[in-house]
């Protein structure tokens, strides 16, 4: 339309009313120099434009394509001479016309990118700079940007619509005095405008808007200098370089990149005193422990700062990034239960209402800085597997309740208190020969504990539960929220719940800026709804939808994420092409071990082994299955805990060492056999959870199988099966079929054949298409 108009104007396309028709003349149009494109067209007939028009036109690009009525009517009283506000509103009609803007809904928008592109490119870089300066200027000095943070916080007059403007404006001012940030030279005016800055990132941070917030504290810090200028550490600016440096630190890991804050937290760190670093410090620790590789770091960086502040964490020097069979356990056992052991009688002298009165309300920063130090050296001695985790905790327990400052920053270490407590009854048949070692006060203490186990345990979550519902206004504290359910809860609820109590912590993690903990939920999330037999290509698409997400933050969770995808793809028969997503970087399986190898990402390499281990024993490949459940046991760790993927590791090779034994392999299985079903067995005992009520009978089952029990072999595989149709879990019920009609097969009942007819059934309901098709081979 717009090229045709532009003809028809200048007579070279004219309507012949003769023809009754539009005519033209071929040898004008073909010596007419075509534009390539319609906006470029209208480029190249500016100079039709009035020249106020073309100047207001000018201004409007610099507001970008888009520029709300409120603020061009905003903009109308100024009287600057680089912006002649007066001028732009009689423009508009005009610009309009002529088909360079649009305007629809209170917005007037460029017709194209180009256009736009075109005409701000044109203006002189001095005259463009001077522009944006003079607006940001105009606007700030509507807005509230030299008032106080705790001014503009604490004004509750102000309607939330008129706020919601202010807001608006500040940021729009602060953002064309960025673009001309060349033209400031005074020092009083650059750390008036870093202020600005401060204000609008402080105001995107409460609106979880941390990418933006990002954004506007760099450019707040760019206005005070270079790092190496450290008299911006002094003096009137002191105050304000620690608010931008901090909140520079909490946004890079709000946005995924925890790699940039030990950049600021640092700054901090070398310029204040220690006791105003701590907060800084705390995000340093915080960004080490979101790096999947820097476990040790983390613990070491905060075993100094926990030093500095005279915390001393017993046996400090054996938490120990080392191979399990290292000789620092050694020393474990009977210190952990006496400590434990101490602990337990120190806080069970309080009821839980007594626990919960002596909540904090206010914490002093510092015992708050121990208690986030703590906290991430807990997490990180939990992903390394080591034993003195239970010393962690103890002294976390210990001295929260000695320093009476029970708070959200000390509920994980009740949290995994109450772990602990379920982990001495599930873990202690394994580890017997351990205890036999021990005096006996310690075994004293050991069957002391083992009374209390699930029930102690869940005292301790509703604790932990209680303490966050009562700090959540001032700190979600999400990874405390998934651990509770994952360590402690889950084993009281169904999967479904506790799936979806991922997802509230998914989005709670994502709203308050803490992308790890969020990551870390959607992960549990897709685990829980694959253990509960949720359909194959569902989880799929769930799965490819949240990798997209989460990688976007958190690339070591994508990879683990992606392990979990190779499982959906074997199962259902189709190639795994997830890996695209770290460009080339990572392509299959292998690079991604070779990758957590040179990381030192032990948690990383063990869930790679446990996936090898998953994939042999769907396809019955029961050696393979031993050597990866091996290798998969050695990195995780001996003293991690009764985990749910811990409890599904003894279901699957409790039925990979019975199998083994009755395939002649030798009495050595069928012992290794029992050892996990008594582990099963006394693991779940006082456990309200129903999800391993049919495995555990499966593993009945096969252990009956073993010994040739024929009557109680059938009468337990139709009760594994019963239990999981009972529970609707397709997959579980294939499983259990499978291994009958296996059975069966072995002792020659010519039902084997119906009980694998319906294995085939179940998984291709589940979706499990290639493992339904080796059924049927």
């Amino acid at each position: 339309v717009q090229l045709l108009n532009s003809l028809v104007q200048d007579n070279i396309v004219v309507y012949n009313p003769t023809k009754h028709r539009y005519d033209w003349d071929c040898d004008q149009l073909n010596e007419l120099q075509m534009c390539d494109s319609v906006a470029s067209l209208i480029i190249s007939n500016f100079k039709k434009i009035p020249p106020e028009a073309l100047s207001s036109l000018r201004v409007l690009s610099c507001f970008g394509m888009h520029i709300h009525e409120s603020t061009i009517q905003h903009i109308v009283c100024c009287s600057d001479t680089y912006i002649c506000g007066g001028d732009i509103i009689p423009s508009l009609p005009i610009l309009i016309d002529a088909g360079i803007l649009e305007s629809s809904e209170a917005i007037t928008t460029f017709a194209h990118d180009m256009i736009r592109q075109k005409v701000y490119d044109g203006i002189p870089n001095d005259q463009r700079q001077q522009i944006h300066f003079s607006i940001g200027l105009f606007l700030g000095s509507n807005a509230t940007l030299d008032a106080p943070i705790e001014d503009k916080s604490s004004n509750s007059d102000r309607e939330c619509d008129d706020k919601e403007k202010k807001e608006a404006f500040d940021g729009l001012a602060t953002d064309h005095i960025n673009n001309a940030s060349e033209l400031v030279v005074d020092h009083l005016q650059r750390s008036r405008f870093a202020g600005w800055n401060l204000i609008v990132a402080t105001e995107s941070s409460r609106n979880s808007n941390f990418q933006s917030a990002f954004h506007y504290y760099k450019s707040g810090i760019a206005f005070l200098g270079s790092e190496k200028q450290s008299d911006k550490w002094t003096g009137d600016t002191q105050e304000l370089c620690y608010s931008l440096y901090k909140g520079a630190a909490f946004a890079s890991l709000a946005v995924g990149e925890a790699e940039s804050v030990p950049k600021y937290a640092n700054a901090i760190i070398q310029n204040v005193s220690f006791e105003r670093s701590l907060q800084a410090q705390c995000l340093l620790i915080r960004s080490l422990d979101c790096i999947g590789s820097k476990n040790q770091e983390t613990v070491d960086t905060a075993l100094a700062v926990l030093g500095k502040l005279e915390v001393h964490i017993p046996f400090a020097p054996h938490l120990y990034l080392g191979h399990p069979i290292d000789g620092v356990s050694s020393l474990a056992p009977s210190i952990i239960l006496q400590s434990m052991d101490k602990t337990h009688k120190i806080a069970s002298k309080y009821t839980l209402d007594k626990l919960v009165a002596r909540q904090a309300v206010k914490v002093d920063k510092s015992k708050v800085g121990v208690l986030s130090i703590l906290d991430s050296v807990i997490l990180a001695g939990y992903r390394l597997g080591s034993p003195y985790l239970a010393l962690i905790v103890c002294e976390t327990v210990n001295y929260s309740l000695q320093q009476k400052c029970v708070c959200g920053h000390s509920a994980l270490s009740f949290c995994y208190f109450g772990h602990m407590h379920i982990w001495l009854r599930s873990e202690s048949y394994l580890f017997v020969s351990w205890y036999i070692l021990m005096n006996v006060l310690t075994l004293v203490t050991l069957f002391s504990f083992n009374s209390d186990d699930h029930k102690g345990g869940l005292r301790w979550a509703n604790l932990t539960l209680k303490i966050l519902e009562r700090a959540k206004q001032r700190n979600p504290f999400i990874r405390t929220r998934i651990m509770v359910n994952f360590l402690v809860l889950i084993w009281h609820q169904t999967l479904r719940v506790s799936a979806q109590e991922m997802v509230k912590a998914y989005e709670l993690g994502m709203k308050s800026g803490d992308v790890s903990g969020a990551s870390m939920a959607i992960y549990l999330h897709l685990q829980y709804l694959f253990m509960e037999g949720e359909n194959l290509s569902s989880l799929q698409e769930k799965n490819d939808y949240y990798i997209k997400q989460v990688v976007k933050f958190n690339k070591e969770t994508a990879k683990t994420l992606i392990l979990d995808r190779m499982n959906l793809d074997f199962l259902i028969g189709v190639p795994c092409e997830s890996f695209s997503i770290f460009d080339g970087m990572i392509c299959n399986e292998a690079s991604l071990l070779a990758d957590a190898f040179s990381n030192k990402n032990r948690i990383l390499v063990s869930s790679i082994y446990f996936r090898r281990h998953f994939e042999a024993f769907w396809g019955g490949q029961y050696v393979q299955a031993l050597k990866w459940s091996k290798l998969a046991s050695d990195y995780a760790g001996k003293v991690s805990g009764p985990r749910m993927i811990n409890m599904f590791l003894y279901v699957t090779m409790g039925i990979v060492f019975f199998q083994l034994y009755r395939e002649g392999k030798g009495d050595i299985y069928y012992d290794r056999g029992k050892v996990m079903l008594k582990t099963l067995e006394r693991g779940l005992q006082d456990c309200s959870n129903d999800l391993f009520n049919n495995k555990l009978l499966l593993l009945q089952a096969e252990h009956y199988a073993a010994t040739c029990e024929v009557k109680k072999a059938k009468a337990a595989y139709e009760a594994s099966i019963q239990t999981a149709k009972k529970f609707s879990r397709v997959n579980d019920e294939a499983l259990a079929y499978e291994l009958q009609g296996k059975y069966l097969s072995s002792i020659v009942d010519p039902q084997a054949s119906e009980s694998y007819k319906k294995s085939y059934r179940c998984f291709m309901k589940w979706g499990a298409l290639a493992k339904a098709k080796m059924i049927k081979e």
